[in-house]
């Protein structure tokens, strides 16, 4: 009796051992690995009217080349293949950070986009959806917002500037940069920086015709925050205001200087009228002056 009952209960283990064995195997017929890949979008920053950067991360083993990028659409839940999306796209190996920054988004254009990371199987997995909204629009002083940075920082997010020049008198347009003959430390080129740059003009000169001075001074639409734009950020803003059939005008003064007696402005060339290139004028030259925000 005592063999009987052990061999049934050795019958016993055996059968649940391997029913076991199949229920921890989730596919017991392939032995293919599974895949583990995540792929996530993490910004969309740096926007302006027709162009922003989309920057996404994936992870998955080293020895992996994937096709990763991004799909977009004004339509929610952009998907690939899809005559109603747009892709921007590349190859990826193992772990990385990718970006890309399409050149034809419509201005003032509301977008919803995802990161995607194509599988073995030719199957797609994306990241969740994301909103933002291209610039090109009136801002709350009626400038056009021309740039946004996608989150803030610094204390803020968006740039503004007003397309309509302001005038030293009113017989005449626009005014000097001022300060002839004086150079003025810290007015750099850089994007950002232009508050910066008209502080320190502010600080640095006597001379009542001043670009700098009259946006600062400037109370507009309620709003006195006003300043010079430096040379890139006057350049960037308007440059693609104008791809957006935005009209800015070409010639303007900007808050970076050169030296002592010139100082960074935009103009056209005779070749091409419609294109904005960065220059240098004489201080003591009168150009038009477009004030700029930010908040």
């Amino acid at each position: 009796m005592k063999i009987k009952n052990c061999c049934l209960l050795f019958t016993i283990v055996i059968a649940l051992f391997s029913c076991s064995s199949d229920h921890d195997n989730p596919n017991p017929q392939n032995n293919e690995p599974i895949e583990n890949i995540v792929i996530e979008l993490n910004t969309v920053r740096d926007i302006f009217p027709t162009w922003a950067k989309f920057n996404g991360t994936i992870a998955q083993n080293s020895d992996n080349n994937r096709l990763v990028g991004f799909v977009y659409s004004t339509a929610q839940n952009p998907v690939v293949d899809n005559s109603n999306t747009n892709t921007v796209s590349d190859f990826r190996s193992g772990n990385a950070t990718f970006e890309f920054s399409p050149l034809s988004l419509l201005p003032n254009t509301t977008y919803y986009i995802k990161a995607f990371v194509k599988k073995a199987d030719n199957s797609y997995l994306y990241s969740a959806e994301y909103t933002f909204k291209t610039t090109g629009y009136f801002g709350p002083a009626g400038g056009y917002v021309a740039y946004d940075k996608g989150t803030i920082s610094d204390g803020w997010r968006y740039m503004e500037i007003h397309p309509t020049t302001l005038n030293y008198s009113s017989s005449g347009v626009g005014g000097q940069w001022g300060n002839m003959s004086n150079f003025i430390a810290s007015t750099y080129p850089d994007f950002g920086k232009g508050l910066e740059n008209t502080m320190a003009i502010v600080n640095g000169t006597t001379d009542a015709n001043c670009a700098a001075k009259l946006c600062y001074n400037l109370t507009l639409n309620g709003y006195s925050d006003w300043f010079l734009p430096s040379i890139q950020e006057l350049y960037q803003m308007s440059t693609e205001l104008r791809k957006a059939g935005i009209s800015i005008h070409y010639s303007a003064w900007s808050s970076t200087q050169v030296d002592a007696d010139f100082a960074n402005c935009t103009s056209n060339t005779l070749s091409d009228p419609s294109t904005i290139i960065i220059n240098m004028n004489s201080k003591a030259m009168s150009e038009q002056i477009l004030p700029v925000r930010r908040y």
